[in-house]
């Protein structure tokens, strides 16, 4: 319960702070990733197969540089915000059969 109230508190921050990155895009990012919480953040050893699907749905819906630039850039604040694994988020491409993955790095230009 606590970790779900951090993901709420995560989604306010972003709608309030997303200076960079459109609010729009952050709260669907949230949202389609919440059957990812307990492997990004929790203990999880391996996505469930509905998470895949939300995170394979998610990545489909990038379909043009400025989408990928804005969902990597969200990516980026919800590693800090939420409190995100990054060698987890990482293996998701993998796990999930995601091919061509918007990159899930806070060190990663997300213009290129």
């Amino acid at each position: 319960m606590k970790m779900m109230s951090l993901w709420g508190l995560g989604l306010a921050l972003l709608v309030v702070t997303a200076n960079q990155v459109h609010a729009s895009v952050c709260p669907e990012v949230i949202s389609a990733l919440s059957p990812c919480h307990d492997f990004l953040v929790g203990s999880d050893q391996s996505p469930t197969s509905s998470c895949c699907v939300s995170a394979q749905n998610l990545n489909s819906g990038a379909t043009d540089q400025p989408k990928r630039t804005h969902l990597c850039e969200c990516f980026q604040q919800l590693i800090y915000i939420l409190g995100i694994k990054v060698d987890k988020a990482k293996q998701l491409p993998t796990l999930c059969s995601i091919h061509n993955a918007v990159p899930v790095d806070p060190n990663v230009d997300c213009t290129k």
